[in-house]
């Protein structure tokens, strides 16, 4: 019993700091993309070479072309974590998304990764992201704090809300705007927790108008566009509701806009 004393004595200190030296790493690490002086990431958005048809299908050349982003959950949790939730936590279902624009739109297309694809919305303009899975869209440019917050869902609904700045509303949350159009397939079966789903695939057109308009800034290289791609995704029985996003943000807050990518048009 004593040698064994000594033996965890000895490991004490060394396992100490291996501990102190993980964390030091994990705080390097966090501060170095995510502190003050840190760069944004770059999203780029490639021009479309022809039509983009918004049929909830990537299947148009363009789309080939435009590099995938892959979502990823927040790097820190949001709020207090109970131990007992965070223990054995949920598969972490992430996808991918991409980007591309014409003279008219910015498009932009995810494949989400799915087990369970459910969604209840009966009405556009609401906050759908409270009634089933649902696909976010922050678009920001540095030059102004005015920013849109658009939602698009498996079941096709959609919703243009308007922030003045951030945290700072409208207090109707403006008008949907029928400019911006969605589409979307499932592969699996909507609102059957019964069977295992794959993904869902969502399509945005974005008006380059609608952009402008709220801003005043145009949609070019200098614009200084930013740019966030969020989810909320729901499955049955899950121990918590699960966030991710493209770039990673430090939590989840997406309304963090110091984090948004800078949108690249290439």
């Amino acid at each position: 019993m004593k040698a064994f004393s000594l033996l965890v004595r000895g490991l004490v200190p060394a396992f100490a700091a291996v501990l102190f030296v993980s964390c030091a790493h994990e705080n390097d690490d966090f501060e170095k993309r995510f502190g003050a002086d840190a760069p944004r990431e770059k999203i780029v958005a490639v021009k479309a070479s022809g039509k983009v048809t918004l049929d909830g299908n990537l299947n148009e050349g363009a789309w080939a072309k435009a590099p995938a982003y892959t979502f990823q959950a927040p790097a820190r949790n949001y709020g207090t974590v109970m131990p007992k939730v965070a223990k054995n936590p949920d598969p972490f279902e992430s996808g991918t998304v991409k980007l591309v624009y014409d003279d008219k739109y910015l498009y932009i297309g995810a494949v989400l990764q799915d087990s369970d694809v459910v969604h209840y919305g009966k009405e556009n303009q609401a906050h759908l992201y409270q009634q089933g899975d649902t696909f976010e869209i922050f678009l920001k440019s540095e030059k102004c704090p005015k920013y849109w917050e658009l939602y698009a869902t498996p079941i096709g609904r959609k919703t243009t809300f308007i922030f003045e700045s951030r945290g700072y509303a409208r207090l109707d949350w403006g008008k949907l705007d029928p400019s911006f159009l969605t589409s979307a397939t499932v592969q699996g079966t909507l609102n059957n927790y019964n069977d295992t789903d794959k993904t869902w695939t969502v399509e945005v057109a974005v008006p380059l108008t609608m952009l402008e308009g709220l801003t005043g800034v145009k949609f070019d290289g200098k614009g200084r566009w930013t740019i966030l791609l969020a989810r909320y995704n729901y499955t049955y029985g899950q121990k918590a509701l699960q966030l991710s996003t493209v770039p990673q943000l430090p939590q989840g807050n997406y309304h963090l806009n110091e984090y948004y990518g800078a949108l690249e048009l290439r």
